[in-house]
């Protein structure tokens, strides 16, 4: 949390410039960008004009953390009103997904705690077909939640990305005719998330380029769903073990 706060901090005190994510105070001379602190680039940008006016240790890792949780419930309960018209099956499934165990895992990397735009992109599918909402209110609602996912992490589009490119799928198949539209839909959309990307300075690199580490350990266990990491005091260790000790970052254990 450290890196997220000095990351914003720093980035608050820095002149406006191109790409408005980017931070000539953040590794000076060179400069990066308040994206690659994890510093959550969406909020740092929306906060970054009130600087004047904020305490000068402000920092919001909590309020996104509170907003992750409550955000979580709402989408939740979108989700369930979706599967079951039945208000006790919509509450006890939303209370479920907030107490999900890769969210609570995943409290420690605050940016990385929006799961809550998962749960958007999975309504938006299960919601929208051709024959119930209008083709512009399903680009606008695509279009926002890649948006705003884009400008929070990288990793969180890119899954966002493929919840899309399956509900465009799904059209296709529903309605063989509308391939075109639905590919012209996907350019639009992959353009838009794009352009946060680039506007958030996710594309901002050193003059020594790019260093990959960890690729390979850091990945998740095709076992994930069925392996709780750690220990229990009830049942002990789990049944598995993970392959690295970096598949941590693939925790997705179903609970």
């Amino acid at each position: 949390w450290a890196v997220h706060f000095m990351g914003w901090h720093l980035y608050r005190g820095s002149p406006w410039t191109s790409p408005p994510g980017a931070a000539a105070n953040l590794g000076w001379p060179t400069g990066t960008s308040v994206a690659l602190t994890d510093s959550i680039p969406i909020l740092a940008a929306l906060l970054k004009p009130l600087d004047p006016v904020l305490p000068p240790t402000f920092q919001y890792i909590g309020f996104w953390l509170l907003l992750c949780y409550v955000l979580q419930g709402v989408f939740g309960v979108l989700v369930m009103r979706v599967l079951s018209p039945s208000m006790p099956a919509q509450i006890l499934g939303a209370s479920l997904i907030v107490m999900s165990p890769p969210l609570i895992g995943r409290f420690g990397h605050p940016a990385l705690s929006a799961h809550w735009l998962l749960l958007a992109a999975v309504w938006l599918y299960l919601r929208d077909t051709p024959q119930t909402s209008s083709a512009c209110s399903q680009l606008v609602a695509w279009a926002l939640v890649a948006g705003i996912a884009a400008a929070t992490h990288p990793y969180l589009a890119l899954m966002v990305l493929i919840v899309m490119v399956a509900a465009h799928a799904r059209w296709v198949m529903v309605d063989s005719s509308a391939w075109r539209r639905a590919a012209a839909r996907l350019s639009v959309l992959a353009t838009v998330a794009g352009l946060v990307l680039w506007q958030s300075g996710y594309f901002i690199v050193s003059e020594q380029g790019l260093r990959v580490s960890g690729f390979g350990e850091y990945s998740m266990n095709l076992l994930a769903p069925l392996m709780p990491a750690g220990t229990s005091l009830v049942f002990g260790a789990g049944p598995f073990s993970y392959a690295t000790a970096g598949q941590y970052e693939g925790y997705a254990y179903l609970g």
